[in-house]
């Protein structure tokens, strides 16, 4: 649930991330109320598995992402001596 409130909206689009990753659901602060809640709840729990085996592809993605970046940015040190 992203705060409207926030400089630029960006808790949005980093919820919007965790949507089209399909591990994760999204209620905006305008659509927040119980039924909503409990439709949310409850789309989580019916696609329990999927969202548990994308989210292991996504942490695997980022970190072979953040493996590389550290190894880019320790060749780029080293070319300064």
């Amino acid at each position: 649930i992203p705060s409207v409130n926030v400089t630029n909206n960006h808790q949005y689009y980093n919820a919007l991330e965790i949507v089209n990753e399909n591990i994760g659901v999204i209620i905006e602060e305008k659509d927040l109320s119980l039924e909503t809640l409990i439709n949310k709840l409850n789309e989580i729990s019916t696609n329990y598995d999927s969202y548990l085996n994308n989210l292991d592809k996504y942490q695997s993605k980022n970190n072979l992402n953040l493996m590389i970046n550290n190894i880019i940015k320790l060749g780029e040190s080293n070319d300064k001596y």
